[in-house]
């Protein structure tokens, strides 16, 4: 089911049946009124249109467009912290992109490779799913690109709970990462990867709860541009600049 859809369903349509079954089980009519009124049933009518279209308008809608302008403009804000980061490294000589990864419960899927065969995928019942829910920079990821928790570097990172990098210059030319052809595919290129884990650390009086949001990925497809992980001076700013946005995305939730 499309996004538009689904939206549509849940804050639109069923909002508005549900209003309009309560209004409509109000015992607006009585049997003494319909004999001193032959109208009442259309005046009770055009007042159920009303009290419904009202009632929609003051619980639904108007909070549901006020929502939307305000996650709009929050990816706006995001898109502006994310370019500062890459300006940043432009004048590097390295051009970065960024990805927000979350994850999600999915059941009845096809993702993760056949052992037998990497060009099919075998058939999972249940299992955690990133998707790609923002991308910036050069190359943009496929929005609603999606790997199980148990593929690539972002699966690594959001299992482990730790910042995973790659220098696929010098990985083994066999190495997988648990990854179908077409996955492989879509990230071929890239020389430098590497995930952070978007934690989340919530204090209460029994303590502290963490919790893994999602995954940030940083990537670079410029030749060289492993020199940003190798050199440990190079690599403390860019995990610096990371957690900088990772924080600033966890405000906008």
């Amino acid at each position: 089911m499309k996004r538009r859809t689904r939206s549509f369903i849940v804050y639109i349509l069923s909002p508005l049946i549900a209003i309009t079954v309560a209004v409509l089980k109000s015992p607006l009519i009585t049997e003494a009124d319909l004999k001193s009124n032959p109208k009442a049933y259309f005046v009770s009518g055009l007042f159920l249109i009303i009290a419904t279209a009202y009632t929609y308008y003051v619980t639904i809608w108007s909070p549901y467009n006020q929502w939307k302008r305000l996650k709009t403009q929050n990816w706006g804000n995001l898109a502006t912290e994310a370019k500062q980061i890459i300006d940043y490294y432009v004048t590097e000589g390295f051009v970065l992109s960024m990805n927000i990864m979350i994850p999600k419960r999915r059941f009845f899927y096809f993702i993760e490779p056949s052992k037998k065969n990497p060009v099919k995928t075998k058939f999972s019942l249940t299992g955690k799913v990133l998707h790609a829910i923002w991308s910036g920079g050069a190359h943009h990821v496929k929005r609603g690109l999606k790997f199980t928790v148990n593929q690539g570097a972002c699966g690594i990172a959001y299992t482990t709970e730790t910042i995973t990098a790659i220098n696929f210059p010098e990985l083994p030319t066999d190495t997988s990462f648990n990854l179908t052809e077409s996955q492989t595919k879509a990230t071929k290129d890239i020389v430098m990867l590497v995930c952070f884990p978007i934690v989340v650390r919530i204090d209460d009086e029994y303590g502290q709860e963490i919790d893994i949001w999602g995954v940030l990925s940083i990537e670079s497809k410029t030749l060289g541009s492993e020199i940003l992980l190798k050199d440990p001076t190079k690599q403390l700013i860019l995990y610096d600049l990371a957690q900088k946005f990772m924080n600033y995305y966890i405000k906008l939730q």
